[in-house]
């Protein structure tokens, strides 16, 4: 299945895995180190196991990463669609609990599959909030239902940069 990811997202996938090798790598030596000083039975050298589970969490990591850039299909995001959301949309939203009627206000950016960072004021396409705006375009809304509830989405404004975001927003 393929999953949706932008440039940059690839490459910050390449780095972490380079990373996750270089650590394996490192896991690797030390294990080899350990195997030479008191044997490989787990009852002779408990770190030795700890590193041989170690080494197997890393190999299952890079696997995964390995398997997502397989099925990574690259979205170009310049330029920036104002029409409707999509992946690269900067997005005015407001979303409403409606079990409760409490409402939030936010400005983002849909992101690629795995690529949300709320620090970065970015959410993948395929996490509730980016499934709940996707497709809509401004002034449009849908109610969702999901095991947080029942929200309702509308889409105030889409932008062409986070500068014009910026520049468009509301007076305190």
């Amino acid at each position: 299945m393929p999953i949706y990811m932008t440039p940059e997202g690839i490459e910050q996938l390449k780095q972490r895995m380079a990373k996750e090798e270089t650590e394996l790598a490192s896991v690797r030596k030390e294990k080899a180190v350990a195997y030479t000083q008191s044997g490989d039975q787990w009852h002779d050298n408990p770190g030795f196991n700890q590193l041989e589970q170690a080494e197997l969490r890393k190999l299952k990591q890079i696997a995964e990463m390995h398997s997502r850039l397989a099925d990574a299909v690259v979205v170009n995001v310049e330029p920036r669609d104002v029409d409707h959301v999509s992946i690269g949309s900067i997005v005015r939203y407001l979303r409403v609990n409606e079990d409760n009627g409490e409402s939030q206000t936010g400005l983002l950016e849909i992101v690629g599959f795995g690529e949300g960072n709320p620090q970065r004021s970015t959410v993948s396409y395929n996490s509730p909030l980016g499934m709940g705006l996707m497709g809509l375009n401004p002034g449009e809304s849908r109610t969702d239902e999901s095991g947080l509830g029942i929200f309702t989405y509308e889409v105030l404004a889409l932008y062409p940069s986070w500068e014009a975001a910026l520049d468009d927003r509301p007076s305190q």
